[in-house]
């Protein structure tokens, strides 16, 4: 048995789990926060599908896309057809996007931001105190890759822009944006935290997207085969 997966068939699959994810946010959340349903009437599910907690249904899918992730850019780097001045380049980025999926997975982000306002500001704004060392990283990251990804396939490097764009949107812009309504417009914070989350999961839809068809397009094929193999 062959296993192909295609850029859009990735991005379809993707997509649909996502509206799931989201559409369990929605149905979990707007019931108990402005017309008084307990927890208990959900019988424990709504912290599964909680976009603005931890360890949740959501949580899983973004550490698996991340993984996705990691492992693609592995594969191009120990890809033949991978030209060897780029090498280094992708075998940076898959380093980065390991050390995302344990960030992700542990929260380490969160942890630095409670950190941070606890050293040197009691404001609750700054639970999200990490944007700024992790902001830091992102300018001199975008700085050192933005020749190498010039360099690239005029799709691929398009992708890679409206991927890290969109991701950065929602990972900065909207975090930022939640926390200000949490406090300032409590009612309507499940618009910000809804979309904060969606823009992350679309951004890295997007660039598993670019990377799927970059090795599609610009490498040598790789496949899965699962089966036994057959006597002479």
């Amino acid at each position: 048995m062959n296993i192909s997966v295609t850029p859009r068939k990735a991005s379809i699959l993707q997509s649909a789990i996502v509206a799931f994810l989201i559409i369990g946010h929605i149905i979990t959340t707007i019931p108990r926060r402005y017309f008084g349903v307990t927890d208990q009437s959900y019988w424990g599910f709504n912290s599964f599908f909680n976009l603005d907690s931890e360890q949740t249904l959501p949580t899983l899918f973004a550490v698996l896309q991340l993984v996705t992730c990691t492992l693609l850019l592995a594969v191009i780097t120990a890809n033949p057809a991978t030209p060897a001045n780029q090498r280094p380049s992708w075998r940076i980025l898959a380093f980065l996007f390991g050390f995302l999926t344990v960030d992700e997975f542990l929260s380490i982000h969160e942890r630095i931001g409670y950190m941070i306002n606890d050293l040197y500001v009691s404001r609750d704004i700054f639970r999200h105190a990490w944007v700024l060392p992790y902001g830091v990283l992102v300018l001199l990251a975008g700085f050192m890759f933005l020749r190498f990804v010039w360099q690239l396939p005029h799709e691929t490097r398009l992708l890679f822009f409206l991927a890290g764009g969109t991701y950065l949107l929602g990972t900065i812009g909207f975090e930022l944006a939640a926390e200000f309504l949490r406090h300032a417009h409590g009612r309507y914070i499940i618009l910000a935290v809804t979309a904060e989350e969606t823009l992350e999961f679309a951004g890295l839809i997007l660039f598993i997207h670019a990377l799927l068809g970059y090795v599609q397009n610009h490498l040598q094929p790789v496949s899965l085969h699962i089966g036994a193999e057959k006597a002479l």
